[in-house]
This record gives structure tokens, sequence and C-alpha cells, in this order.
């Protein structure tokens, strides 16, 4: 039987492309395979439980929220097993540790933090299973749902066979070790990236978006046809879903909603919605482009629906 919901006695029914019910599988308690992860659906929900009654605008800020839900789990228990390696971490990486201690989880342009934690989690996906998986395989399984899965779970099991790096055969690694490993990994990438210089780790420089025409990668010309790029807020596992592979340290943006729809059925003559780019494909129509930055930036637009609003 497929899974489904009737009248939830919640009131609502919220997906984000994740598994919709819980099975379990043998010893394992459920297995979320090919499905996205929960994250952004359990975003939805806390907010929807935040409050009783929604408008239009309200059900924007949910749609458009860059809030990591995971952001606290996977920080605390970092921080809980390099509590006693400081002396192992420099200066730097312990202000790091500490700014994401502190850090509410929003992926806001202006923000560092978002940039620290998603290289954070990069090196330690990387320090875990790049070894077993090999360059290329690696590569493919950053694509897929299941690397922030396993991410969220196994920075809980200090007795996972994957902290071992199969590179090092005198020596069996740790959680300690590969948490320590990551931290340096990160820092090491952010300023190979953005410099020394903090002002320029901001998560809008490290996460742009790009409209690539298929005739955008032409030499010099193909710039004619792309829109961006835009300095953008969201994630890949935030409600406002704009995607990245995980464990490849490169977070320009690859994919995101294809638009973003909100219809009061109370009433529907004021609809909003927004598309990436714009109503038309011809790249001199006035149309090509011309909602890209509304769309970076959150905003909506009025729906025309009846023959008067036409």
């Amino acid at each position: 039987e497929l899974p489904r919901a009737f009248n939830p006695s919640v009131g609502y029914i919220a997906t984000a492309n994740n598994k919709s019910s819980v099975r379990p599988f043998g010893p394992i308690d459920d297995l979320p395979g090919y499905w996205q992860p929960w994250d952004r659906a359990q975003r939805i929900e806390h907010m929807l439980d935040s409050q009783e009654r929604w408008s239009v605008n309200d059900t924007m800020r949910i749609q458009t929220d860059g809030t990591g839900v995971a952001v606290p789990e996977i920080v605390g228990a970092v921080a809980e097993v390099l509590k006693d390696e400081t002396a192992n971490l420099s200066t730097l990486e312990q202000d790091m540790l500490k700014r994401l201690r502190a850090w509410d989880g929003a992926h806001n342009v202006d923000a560092i933090e978002p940039t620290i934690y998603t290289y954070l989690c990069d090196a330690i996906l990387d320090q875990t299973v790049a070894d077993e998986l090999g360059p290329n395989n690696f590569l493919v399984y950053s694509t897929l749902g299941d690397a922030w899965s396993f991410l969220r779970y196994v920075v809980h099991r200090e007795d996972s066979p994957f902290w071992d790096n199969r590179a090092t055969a005198d020596r069996v690694e740790t959680r300690a070790d590969i948490f320590v490993a990551a931290m340096h990994e990160a820092v090491l990438h952010v300023q190979e990236t953005h410099g020394t210089n903090q002002a320029n780790w901001t998560w809008g420089n490290d996460h742009p978006m790009t409209f690539t025409h298929p005739l955008g990668f032409i030499p010099v010309v193909g710039a004619l046809f792309n829109i961006g790029p835009f300095e953008a807020s969201g994630g890949a596992q935030t409600i406002n879903n704009l995607l990245y592979p995980h464990g490849t340290f490169d977070h320009k943006i690859i994919a995101g909603p294809s638009t973003r729809r909100i219809i009061d059925f109370a009433d529907p003559e004021h609809s909003q919605t927004v598309l990436p780019t714009g109503n038309s494909g011809h790249w001199l129509d006035p149309h090509y482009r011309d909602q890209a930055e509304m769309f970076v930036r959150g905003e909506y637009r009025d729906v025309a629906l009846t023959k008067e609003q036409i």
C-alpha cells in the first residue's frame, strides 16, 4: 500500500520530497533510501506548529525560510567531541567553532557562519566515506540525498567503522581524530577559496546563483544568455532549497525551485507567485529575466487569473 494521509489530525499535509511513512527494515528502524532528507519537512512542521492562523505573508516567510534544522545537532555533536581537543585546534578554528555554537542556523547572505558550517559538513563527509568510495563514486554519492542523511546519522556514532581512514594502515582513527581533521580541512578550503579576510567569507559570496542558458557555455557570447550571478540565501537542506552537492567544497547553486506559488483559496484572485527568471525564453524579451532578482530576494508578484485582471 502506498503512503497516504487523509485529513490528518494536525490539520495540514507537509512534504518536501521526503519519505512520508516510517516502516522498519529488519533491524534498521528506518531506511530513507533515495528519498530526500527530512530536514525541510521538519522545518515546515516546526513553523506550522508555531501559530494557529496563517496569512499569505506568513506563508511567504515559510517558503523563503533559510534555517537549517540540523544545525544544532550537527554542531552540538562536533563541539561536544572537540571540547577535549582544543590543543589540536588553531585559535582561528576554535573561534569558528565558537561562532557556530552561537549561530541560529539561518543561511543569510551576509553571514559567515553558514559558509563555515557547510565547509565543515563537507569535510566530515569527505573524511568519513571518500576513502571507502574513491573519488569517482564519492562525486556521484555527493549528489544524493542519502549523503546528507548519512552525515546527520554518523556524527552521533562514536563506534562507526567509517571513522577509520583506510589510507593509514598503521592506525585506527577515532571520531575525535576525524572531527579535528575536518576542522583543519574546512578552514583551509575556506581560506583557499575566499582568502584570509573574513569579510569575504559571507554565504552570499560562497553560494552564488547563475541561471545558465544552454548556450551560456560558449566563450564570450555565452554570457549574454546567462542571468546572474546573484548572492543567494537558503541552502541545500533548507526550505529555500537552493542546491549544491555535499562534500565537494563547491557551493555554487546547481538547482532550485522551478516556481514559488501561494494560493489563498478564500481569495484566489490575489494569489502570489514568482519564477526564477521570467515568462519569456527569448533573451531579448523584457520578460526574459525580470523576475530573477525578485526570486533571489524572496519577493512575489500578483497572479492575473480572471478576465478582468488579464
